[in-house]
C-alpha cells in the first residue's frame, strides 16, 4: 500500500535513516524512496488457491479511509547481490 500523504516527511525520514545506518557500515540504498505497505507475501505459488479464495470472501478490510489508485503485484527474489523486484501485475483503479 503506497501513500501520498505526508510523503515529503516519508521521504525525509527514510533518508536520515539510510544515512545513520550508512555510518554503521550498511550499504546505502540505490534505489529511489517508495512509501508503501507490504500486505502480503507468498513464498511459492503451489497451494495459494485457498488464500486468494479466502482474499476474495471477505467484502471490506477496514482500516479507516484512504484513496488507492493502483494495486500492484510485486515479485521479491533474493540474490546475493540483493533482492530483485519485479512487477507482476499493474491494475489501475478508477
Amino acid at each position: 500500500v503506497g501513500t501520498e500523504e505526508d510523503k515529503n516527511t516519508l521521504i525525509e525520514l527514510a533518508s536520515k535513516i539510510d544515512q545513520q545506518m550508512s555510518e554503521l557500515g550498511f550499504g546505502r540504498e540505490k534505489r529511489r524512496f517508495s512509501a508503501h505497505l507490504t500486505m502480503g507475501r507468498v513464498r511459492d505459488n503451489r497451494g495459494i488457491e485457498p488464500t486468494i479464495k479466502k482474499i476474495q470472501q471477505k467484502e471490506t478490510f477496514d482500516v479507516g479511509k484512504f484513496v488507492v489508485k493502483e494495486v500492484l503485484f510485486i515479485k521479491s527474489e533474493l540474490t546475493q547481490q540483493g533482492p530483485i523486484y519485479t512487477v507482476l501485475k499493474k491494475i489501475k483503479l478508477n
